[in-house]
């Protein structure tokens, strides 16, 4: 197969003042390597896809409810897809999709969601709406304080 470049398109929400996340860099880095080459693979299988589909878009965003506050970062490919009854498949180990033409070793999701566990946070895999695609969020606690303790409100 022939290897092609993807456009990666970062959009960064601006943090609230003080926001501290606290994470393992490295371990943090090789989830989000692994959504991203999910990512890359859904854009380059998926079937008559128009060439502007060609991006993979990572962009973040801070919640907070007053009880919670939380950052999103969100791989946003346009690629194939993945069947809602396939989710919960796909973040187990050799989890694959139903309409995945070219199937890997099913461990790219499984290995990001429990470094992101380990972290206390979570994935989410949700289909774009409207157009192609998936978007997959990895959403970790942060905190204002750095020597505040993350969960302890």
């Amino acid at each position: 197969m022939e290897e092609r470049e993807l456009p990666v398109v970062i959009e960064l929400d601006a943090s609230p003042k003080g926001t501290h996340v606290v994470v393992d860099q490295a371990r943090l880095r090789q989830a989000v390597d692994e959504i991203i080459e999910n990512a890359v693979d859904a854009v380059l299988h998926a079937p008559d896809k128009p060439a502007e589909n060609n991006v993979i878009t990572v962009r973040t965003a801070f919640h907070s409810d007053g009880h919670e506050r939380r950052v999103a970062l969100e791989v946003i490919d346009r690629g194939r897809g993945i069947p809602e009854e396939d989710f919960s498949v796909v973040q187990k180990r050799f989890g694959r999709a139903s309409n995945d033409p070219h199937p890997s070793g099913g461990l790219g999701l499984a290995v990001a969601k429990n470094i992101v566990a380990a972290m206390r946070g979570q994935i989410e895999i949700r289909n774009n709406q409207p157009g192609p695609g998936v978007t997959v969020a990895i959403s970790l606690p942060y905190v204002e304080d750095p020597n505040e303790e993350v969960g302890s409100e």
